[in-house]
């Protein structure tokens, strides 16, 4: 199953946001999949605007990503079946979880 996050994008040196809150400062990484990413292009957006990488045009209420700043949506697969089957509710049952 092909799911979506988001995340911010340099376009000039082709790097990625990486904005942990639990770090002083964001910082810029080569490679998207160490990227800070986000559920939704708001999210990414209002991440970015902490960043100071977008202009607030608080006439419209919309975030509009600066020069050279895009948001990306990136591609993710998981494994896990979307309907479980027989295997996954044996190995639920196993770890002692409950199967869907």
């Amino acid at each position: 199953m092909t799911n979506h996050d988001y995340a911010v994008h340099r376009i000039k040196d082709d790097v990625w946001l990486h904005n942990d809150p639990t770090e002083s400062e964001a910082s810029w990484e080569r490679y998207p999949e160490d990227a800070s990413v986000y559920a939704t292009r708001d999210e990414a957006l209002y991440s970015a605007a902490a960043c100071g990488l977008v202009l607030d045009d608080p006439d419209r209420g919309v975030f509009t990503p600066v020069d050279g700043i895009e948001i990306v949506a990136i591609a993710w697969e998981t494994d896990e079946d979307a309907i479980p089957d027989d295997i996954d509710r044996e190995l639920d049952a196993e770890e002692g979880t409950r199967g869907a």
